[in-house]
């Protein structure tokens, strides 16, 4: 595939992979939008990495794709979309072609100007072994920011979890229970298609912070949300993915309890996408630590829409056909961008919960238009039954029933 870039009735540029554009109205920008009051010096940087094109908006005018305010966040481009900056305008297109030869794109320090990287250190606390360079995005629980391992040179992304408790001595004691969940789990060991934890800590009036490996790219709720479904050829090679790295958590006694599509990445890798699953068990060790009246987190204890019914109920006892149950949900939320909404039919296992879910529409002609195979129908069935004991044990079964092997 070719991907180019053009402003408003002028001649179409062809996009290197690997290609960054600064755009602006600095004559040093890559991307020069003159005679536009509305447009900073450096207002915004494109990068394309396929199958990823996406914009890093930081002026405090904004911008806007395909008639969407963006405003120092950053948004992925389809397959035709429109940026607007003010009066400018650019336009991107994606067609069946050779591409450039790719061009090599620093990870360090990308996408801001001096000023945003200057900006970010004010606001961030110090940490001696890590170097803040830029601000990721912000959730429920905290910030998250792209950072320098200064051990080990590699770059890593560090969330932030705000704490909030007047019982300064109680608090301490949760953290160090937290903590030592958090340090179970980094000794699993690494998976090419889980995100492992690195380092934590807890910095007194900053909360805790917790680093993990970084994942270039964006989650699959705003993939779909940005560029629409996924097609069965290409969702099936990632679905494998998530399942093989779900299937390892759940061979070392670990469920994720929180899957949905915001907690699973897709990067760029060699023209394609790859998956990897976040924030495994976080949420339940929040809980165990104590810890979940002090964060949002106590709200996240289930997930609408694709947490199971007996997740309010047995939320410390849940099982990997808890997680069975969100990851049905959540392919079927990748396949066809939004949730079955009207009842499936076999009767809930927890009735008294009901209204608080849902209620489920059969999936089955809705998947067939995807071109699912029967055998793949059948299995994402299977994994929404209101009764645990009716879906898959774990994401090895799941494995099996929707590919074999």
């Amino acid at each position: 595939m070719r991907s180019e870039l053009r402003t408003k009735g002028n001649d179409w540029m062809a996009l290197a992979p690997g290609k960054l554009l600064r755009i602006g109205s600095n004559p040093r920008c890559d991307v020069v939008l003159e005679g536009d009051s509305f447009v900073s010096g450096h207002h915004a940087n494109l990068e394309h990495r396929p199958p990823m094109t996406r914009l890093f908006e930081h002026s405090a005018n904004g911008s806007t794709v395909d008639g969407k305010s963006v405003h120092h966040k950053t948004r992925l481009l389809s397959q035709n979309s429109q940026i607007g900056f003010g009066k400018s305008l650019l336009e991107f297109r994606t067609l069946p072609g050779d591409a450039p030869p790719p061009s090599d794109l620093p990870r360090s320090g990308r996408y801001k100007c001096e000023s945003c990287t200057r900006m970010v250190r004010r606001r961030t606390p110090k940490i001696e072994r890590y170097e803040f360079l830029e601000f990721l995005g912000a959730g429920r629980a905290g910030e998250v920011y792209l950072a320098l391992d200064r051990e080990t040179k590699a770059l890593v992304a560090i969330k932030f979890y705000v704490l909030k408790n007047p019982d300064e001595e109680q608090l301490k004691k949760d953290v160090v229970r937290f903590l030592k969940g958090l340090q179970a789990h980094s000794e699993l060991g690494e998976h090419p298609f889980v995100i492992g934890y690195r380092d934590s800590g807890y910095i007194p009036g900053a909360g805790i912070y917790l680093v993990t490996d970084l994942v270039d790219g964006c989650d699959f709720h705003s993939l779909v949300v940005e560029q629409g479904p996924l097609e069965w050829p290409v969702a099936k090679e990632l679905f494998e993915e998530i399942l093989e790295g779900l299937h390892f958590l759940h061979e070392n006694q670990t469920a994720h309890r929180d899957i949905k599509p915001s907690n699973i990445m897709a990067e760029p890798k060699e023209g394609k996408w790859t998956a990897k699953i976040a924030d495994f068990d976080l949420t339940h060790n929040f809980f165990k630590a104590g810890l979940d009246s002090y964060t949002s987190t106590k709200t996240a204890f289930y997930s609408e829409g694709f947490s199971p019914p007996e997740q309010i109920m047995q939320f410390q006892k849940l099982d990997p056909s808890a997680d069975i149950y969100a990851i049905g949900m959540t392919f079927y939320f990748i396949l066809m961008g939004n949730l079955p909404l009207a009842e499936m039919g076999d009767k809930p296992a927890f009735p008294e919960l009901e209204a608080q879910f849902p209620v489920r529409s059969p999936i089955r002609d809705p998947l067939k238009k995807k071109n699912l195979p029967t055998a793949a129908i059948d299995a994402l069935e299977r994994c929404l039954r209101r009764n645990p004991a009716d879906r898959f044990a774990n994401a090895g079964e799941l494995k099996k029933a929707l590919f074999g092997g």
